[in-house]
Formats: structure tokens, C-alpha cells, sequence
């Protein structure tokens, strides 16, 4: 075999073993790999979000729900997009001042709330829909996440959204809860100071 064809056998050896580790990496990879979730949201054509520099984050317990991971993961969110978020000491003091717990919230109170709060916005997060169940494929969870964002001023929705998702890759439903909720928070308008500040790191 002269040096021109081993060249070329070399090659080709080559080409097979890189596209066929490429190709087992696909197929694993898409063995775990969590669809993005449908997000149907409607933003209120009252919302401005230059006018909403902090938003109150509550969720409504719920005994499948980890509140406190989903809270966190909504904070982060809220905090990359440009808004400002009250702490958790804050909110609990003004709940206990108002004799509510989570669950009493309403648009009404929330946005008394809010303005015993000193912000403009109160996002109330909560699970919709939960179950768990076996099928020929495993374990199926499917679980849907709501929130709506209360105007203080007005008492009004400016953003109500939901995301859904039914996933048979997702082991705990921990992480699919907490998924919903970063794709969720993911469709509330963000700042342009956000936008601004995004684009002078890229």
C-alpha cells in the first residue's frame, strides 16, 4: 500500500470514529435532555416595565411544591432582568402584620400588600396541576406552573403566564418544578437598564 492510500485509509478511520462518538453523544444526551416547555403568557398593554423597578415574590404553598427552590429560582430571574426583589424577612414581617398567610393572597390583599411593602408589583407564583404516574416508558411527571403579576396602584393583572410540561427524563420532581418556574419568569417583560447592561456584556 503506497503512502497515498494509507493516507486516505487513515482518513476515512478518522471520519467514522468522530461522527460515530458524535453520533452516541446524541443519543445520550437526548435520553435526558428536558424539552424547553411550552410558556403561554399576556402581558397587560397597562404594563410598563420602566415603571416597575422591584417586585414582591410570594408562592403559594404546596405540599408538592419546594417553595423555597422555586422562590430562589424566580428571584434569580427577576433580579437578571432588572428588577429589584424585597427579602424574605420584609415579606414575612408585613404577612404577619397583616395576619395572612401565602395561601390568603388575593389580587385585593396582594396589592395592599405590596404597598405596605413599598413596591410597585407582587408576583404570585403557584402549581396548578401536578401528577406523577408509571407508563410503558418509566415514571411520567407532569406538572403546570401559573403566576400572575398584581398591580399595586391599580389592583390590576399586568402579566399572567403558565408553563407546562410532562417529561419522562426528569428523575425528581424538584427539577422539573424548578424548570417550570425559571421558564415561566423567562416570559416576564424585562427592563431595557437589563437589556442594556446584557448587551454591553456580550
Amino acid at each position: 500500500m503506497n503512502l497515498f492510500n494509507k493516507n486516505i485509509v487513515l482518513f476515512l478511520l478518522f471520519i467514522s470514529f468522530f461522527f460515530g462518538f458524535g453520533c452516541s453523544n446524541k443519543i445520550v444526551k437526548s435520553a435526558i435532555h428536558v424539552a424547553f416547555p411550552p410558556v403561554k403568557s399576556v402581558t397587560s398593554k397597562t404594563f410598563n416595565a420602566q415603571n416597575v423597578d422591584k417586585i414582591a415574590v410570594l408562592v403559594l404553598p404546596n405540599k408538592e411544591m419546594p417553595d423555597r427552590l422555586i422562590e430562589d429560582e424566580l428571584i434569580r430571574i427577576l433580579i437578571g432582568k432588572g428588577y429589584q426583589v424585597p427579602s424574605r424577612t420584609d415579606i414575612k414581617h408585613i404577612l404577619e402584620e397583616m395576619n395572612l398567610q401565602e395561601s390568603d393572597l388575593t389580587e385585593d390583599n396582594a396589592a395592599k400588600f405590596g404597598k405596605l411593602l413599598n413596591v410597585p408589583a407582587v408576583l404570585i407564583a403557584s402549581l396548578t396541576q401536578f401528577e406523577q404516574y408509571e407508563s410503558e416508558d418509566g415514571m411520567v411527571l407532569e406538572a403546570t406552573m401559573g403566576g400572575r403579576l398584581i398591580s399595586v396602584e391599580e389592583s390590576e393583572v399586568l402579566w399572567i403566564g403558565s408553563s407546562s410540561d410532562k417529561n419522562i427524563a426528569v428523575e425528581r420532581a424538584t427539577d422539573l418544578l424548578v424548570l417550570l418556574s425559571k421558564y415561566m419568569a423567562n416570559a416576564i417583560p424585562e427592563r431595557i437598564e437589563a437589556q442594556l447592561m446584557n448587551g454591553d456584556m456580550n
